[in-house]
């Protein structure tokens, strides 16, 4: 090896040790804002399918469910992991499609990879004919919106390793996989439900099965 090689990889290597002690030093994410948005409310979504939306439309007890799933994510907590849930609502919107999308804002990240929205997005599906109160017809209806699958993406908080904020657009799956889609919109509300509604997402295909409660998803 050469003196400009042998330069060149201990460059190499002081550069990675540089990069490597900076991401042990960034403090971790707060633990009950974390559990809320990357496990709770997906947890939520792949058990209830679309009528873990439907319910989240239902205004001021929304957000007292949300206020109380936000107090349950604490339980056992302290010091720094406990945040306060400030600034936590949901708001459903149609977008362009026949797809809703219910965006819960939350309390303000503030270190990565915390949310600033999850949005949990599915198929519209239209009322049960009020007139027709048949057992059977009711049955049907919720055994049609079990089985639709809801998309749970995320807006979040990241940084580069200059330590310079920016928003990274994520997804998760039902499997558990947590999908980073690259470089997100500002951290507005309208901003990102307009992003939202301009997406072509592949969409995911579910079966209804009766020995389960929840949507079976592809790959499951």
């Amino acid at each position: 090896m050469n003196f400009k090689s042998w330069f060149e990889k201990n460059e190499e290597q002081r550069e990675l040790a540089r990069l490597r002690k900076i991401a042990q030093a960034r403090p971790r994410s707060r633990q009950q804002h974390y559990i809320f948005a990357h496990k709770m409310l997906p947890h939520i979504a792949f058990e209830f399918g679309a009528p873990s939306v439907f319910m989240l439309q239902d205004g001021d007890r929304a957000n007292d469910f949300l206020d109380k799933l936000w107090r349950d994510c604490g339980e056992g907590l302290e010091g720094r992991d406990l945040v306060s849930s400030e600034g936590l609502c949901v708001e459903t919107r149609r977008a362009q499609g026949e797809e809703l999308i219910c965006l819960v804002t939350l309390p303000s990240p503030v270190v990565a990879p915390e949310a600033y929205f999850v949005a949990l997005v599915c198929d519209d599906l239209p009322e049960p004919d009020a007139d027709d109160d048949a057992p059977d017809t009711l049955e049907l209806w919720r055994l049609l919106a079990r089985s639709t699958p809801v998309r749970v993406f995320t807006l979040e908080l990241s940084q580069d390793l200059n330590g310079r904020e920016h928003t990274v657009f994520c997804e998760w799956a039902s499997d558990g996989r947590h999908l980073n889609m690259g470089d997100g919109p500002r951290p507005d509300k309208d901003t990102f439900f307009g992003f939202l509604a301009t997406q072509e997402f592949p969409r995911p295909q579910a079966s209804f099965d009766p020995k389960r409660d929840n949507p079976v998803q592809e790959g499951e």
